[in-house]
């Protein structure tokens, strides 16, 4: 899927097999598909903008996924960020909690339809209120608990590319005339998420 970030126009949403159901809004699934890493720019932002963390700040590596292999003892945020550490993102879950995840996620149009189209499927967060909360945060902070439809997250690097401001994406920019005059345009959707 491919979107322009500041108009949240679909340029383009292809899978391998056109015969099949549309994976690109979440077909077949009960509630989208696993996010997987790219959701640490999720818990990246919303440790940012909490003042959790920054980039400088230097976490060491507490081997919480045994079967991991991380590449230094050390890494800074910013080279966490970088290498996709899971064993650092899971700290930094902690930090920032399992609300703060889905508050972002949520204002980024994870959580929800996206083009509401037939049978598109809403994201959620899987089993949030389960007994084994640190596993929950755990796995969140690395996009394990999360699913939801790739057209949804195309908005997370779209986000950070329009500095802040979630632009739902669109497949449907008007209405015109049979002689091509607009009749009507479509508004951009768009509200700001993060600071600059």
């Amino acid at each position: 899927t491919l979107v322009e970030s500041e108009s949240g126009n679909v340029l383009s949403m292809v899978q391998k097999d056109d015969n099949i159901s549309n994976i690109n809004i979440g077909v077949p699934s009960s509630n989208g598909f696993l996010v997987g890493s790219v959701f640490k720019t999720i818990v990246l932002e919303s440790a940012l903008e909490s003042d959790i963390a920054d980039l400088q700040e230097e976490y060491e590596v507490k081997n919480i996924f045994p079967k991991s292999i991380e590449k230094q003892k050390k890494y800074t945020l910013n080279e966490a960020y970088i290498c996709s550490s899971n064993d650092i993102f899971a700290q930094l879950g902690w930090k920032v909690g399992l609300d703060n995840m889905t508050k972002y996620a949520e204002d980024q149009g994870l959580l929800s339809t996206v083009l509401n189209l037939h049978d598109e499927a809403e994201g959620a967060m899987e089993n949030p209120n389960g007994n084994d909360k640190w596993g929950i945060v755990t796995n969140a902070s690395i996009g394990q608990t999360l699913r939801s439809t790739p057209i949804a997250i195309t908005a997370i690097p779209s986000t950070i590319v329009n500095k802040g401001i979630y632009v739902k994406p669109r497949i449907l920019e008007g209405y015109t005339d049979k002689d091509g005059n607009i009749i009507e345009e479509m508004p951009v959707e768009k509200h700001r998420v993060l600071s600059e």
